[in-house]
């Protein structure tokens, strides 16, 4: 599954978003795996910390959140939940985009969502690609 959603990935970003790059594929590497959960051993693993503490630092930061209405590994409540509380100055909480799509973790699998999703892509990553002139 995951050489097939990266050659999608990777057709995508190209192909839509006109991006170019030489680089190699880090997915299934030692520069990325095995991650190292060692400062979470027993508890939950909990990112908002680390991302308030970077929208903080570049407070031009975006984030855009996709979930799936149907997804019980992100469930879309606990995700609003955990941004509400992530304490963003106000300069900064109007930088977190968040879009429901129907479906599970998988909700590209749906046609209607995944255009949906194109549409939503476009409208987020058009301005930043607009202003750094790859549109």
């Amino acid at each position: 599954m995951l050489g097939n959603d990266t050659a999608c990935f990777n057709d995508d970003v190209r192909r839509e978003l006109n991006y170019e790059s030489d680089l190699p594929d880090q997915a299934l590497t030692g520069e990325v795996c095995p991650w190292n959960y060692r400062n979470v051993q027993n508890e939950d693993l909990n990112t908002a910390e680390l991302l308030h503490q970077a929208m903080s630092r570049n407070t031009r930061r975006k984030v855009w959140i996709a979930n799936g209405s149907f997804d019980l590994a992100t469930p879309y409540f606990a995700t609003d939940c955990t941004v509400r509380q992530m304490g963003l100055a106000a300069a900064v909480r109007g930088n977190v985009t968040q879009t429901v799509y129907e479906g599970g973790p998988m909700m590209d699998r749906v046609p209607t969502e995944l255009a949906k999703r194109q549409v939503d892509a476009a409208k987020f990553f058009d301005p930043t690609l607009t202003s750094v002139g790859v549109r």
